[in-house]
């Protein structure tokens, strides 16, 4: 069976700030932790929500984890 991993950023209120879909988990992420954008956005960040949630999308199971952050 295949599988997905899609990443989501989002700020409030201004939306979205980073996705990106691949075939291999991405690391884990917790409340409080510091991370600065991925593929050069160059922005930090301090995540305030995790959320995670599974979904079929027709041909794989997919994973998706949504961070909501604000700017450090």
């Amino acid at each position: 069976m295949l599988a997905e991993y899609k990443l989501v950023v989002w700020q409030e209120p201004q939306g979205l700030v980073y996705q990106k879909t691949r075939e291999t988990p991405f690391m884990a992420f917790s409340v409080g932790d510091r991370i600065d954008m991925l593929e050069g956005n160059s922005a930090d960040w301090i995540i305030e929500k995790v959320s995670h949630a599974i979904y079929w999308n027709g041909n794989a199971d997919g994973h998706q984890v949504t961070l909501t952050v604000r700017p450090v």
